[in-house]
């Protein structure tokens, strides 16, 4: 009988998967986020078919919806807002409880070291458990298109996956190999981050010319490190994490009781802040001024950098919050790349297309970029707003299939910010196919027409012919 037990269970575990016994389950992570959001304003609800979120913000009440599917173990997220006037403060006010369901998915299946900084935000479900679904709205008067987060769909047995597989227990270490600890790893990364910021200016000014403030310190512990500057024996301690190449900062306000204290705090924290955005501007060949962008209208997932301001409430003085930045994925906007300013006269090249050709249901287009890279194609009907279609090779040809007949379609190409002019192409009539403007080549409704011309011909002909004998 016990046996038998034993084998009824290895049968149940091989068909349903290991996995999915042991995965999060929806009342887990419901626990998780209670415990979490009890200590906030926020009102959580675990209700049957989804999680509700309910928060005011300004006086204003915004409420957040994650619809439970207990068939596949899923959550989805949907933004209520509408796409054609989207509420910018209900989209932050979503994004943040994603990401508490997120930590609190990971959380449940044992991941106590999730990092948002991981989160594949153009995955799928089968390779990351995850898949977000964007919507892309043009600026009219800039052309410069932004992407919103508008849905989620996350697979509470498969979220999130890991990148590092188990060691292996059993597998005797080579003793003619080294063994790498990852914190050396992280150390290596920090220490090159730390190398490229004593280049800079502010650092030299300090260290060398003693401006501004008397001495510069920096301590680093993994990835961790803090830059202390003292002026006129007063000495704030501004503290960064890099990780995966994303810096990140964050102060609370409530930790500073003096209101003198706490601007000096800020005031140093956002001159390092300055320093390391210019950092990634060069880095990422950029030719441009930070005075001359608002990066508080920047985000995290299109641009790589965020930018979280707040009120203090000792003065009603604005603040620097929390601060992001991707080094890997920064980009600049195009609106931001093509203003008027005169001490960046070389601005980046534009990446371009070129019709290749198109018939009734495609349209074949080629990129050219004078660099190589991933670019994004987007497309546009008639309603002006474009969306992202394919992310292709930057000198590679694309052939955009499924379209309508006798519709004209406009398309551009980018790449980190970047931007080409808008390039139209009109899909011809059923049957037919537009005459390609590279090669010169007959389209078969010309041809089509010719033949019939010749046979219309050859008849009359054939039928004078049959009149002369009959005569």
């Amino acid at each position: 009988m016990r046996k038998s037990s034993i084998f009824f269970i290895i049968v149940i575990i091989s068909l349903i998967g290991y996995k999915d016994i042991f995965a999060a389950t929806m009342e887990e992570v419901a626990t998780i986020i209670e415990n979490r959001v009890n200590e906030s304003s926020t009102v959580f609800e675990n209700r049957t078919d989804y999680f509700l979120f309910r928060t005011n913000v300004n006086g204003k009440t915004y409420e957040t919806e994650f619809d439970r599917d207990y068939e596949h173990n899923r959550l989805f997220y949907e933004l209520k807002s509408g796409l054609d006037s989207i509420d910018l403060a209900m989209v932050s006010n979503d994004r943040d409880w994603i990401m508490i369901v997120l930590e609190a998915i990971a959380k449940a299946n044992g991941k106590d070291d999730f990092s948002p900084s991981s989160i594949p935000y153009n995955g799928n479900i089968e390779d990351n458990g995850i898949k977000f679904d964007y919507y892309s709205k043009i600026d009219e008067e800039t052309e410069h298109v932004t992407e919103y987060l508008v849905g989620m769909t996350v697979d509470l047995d498969r979220f999130p996956v890991s990148s590092i597989e188990d060691p292996d227990p059993e597998k005797e270490p080579d003793e003619t190999e080294k063994p790498t600890n990852p914190e050396d790893e992280i150390s290596k990364e920090l220490s090159e981050l730390i190398d490229e910021f004593k280049k800079t200016e502010f650092y030299k000014v300090i260290g060398e010319n003693n401006q501004f403030y008397e001495d510069i310190k920096i301590d680093v512990d993994k990835e961790k490190f803090s830059i202390t500057l003292t002026e006129n024996g007063h000495s704030t301690t501004s503290n960064f994490t890099f990780k995966n190449n994303i810096l990140s900062y964050n102060i609370d306000a409530s930790d500073y009781n003096d209101l003198n204290t706490f601007i000096k705090q800020v005031l140093a924290d956002d001159m390092l802040i300055y320093t390391f955005i210019k950092m990634a501007i060069t880095k990422n060949g950029y030719d441009v001024l930070v005075d001359n962008i608002d990066f508080l209208n920047y985000s995290f997932q299109n641009e790589g950098i965020e930018l979280i301001s707040a009120i203090y409430s000792g003065n009603n003085t604005d603040y620097l919050k929390s601060f992001k930045l991707d080094f890997e994925n920064f980009k600049i906007k195009s609106s931001d790349l093509t203003q008027n300013n005169p001490e960046t006269p070389n601005k980046p090249k534009l990446p371009s297309l070129k019709l290749v050709n198109s018939n009734s249901y495609s349209v074949t287009l080629e990129v050219t970029y004078d660099k190589s890279g991933l670019c994004d194609i987007y497309r546009s009907t008639n309603d002006g707003s474009f969306a992202l279609i394919k992310t292709i090779s930057c000198d590679g040809i694309y052939t955009d299939l499924g379209l309508n007949p006798n519709t004209i379609y406009k398309y551009k190409v980018g790449i980190n910010g970047l931007m080409s002019e808008p390039l139209s192409a009109k899909t011809g009539s059923p049957s037919t196919t537009v005459k390609n403007p590279q090669t010169g080549r007959t389209s078969i409704g010309l041809a089509i027409i010719i033949m019939t011309s010749l046979c219309i011909y050859a008849i009359v002909k054939l039928k004078r012919r049959t009149v002369f004998k009959q005569l």
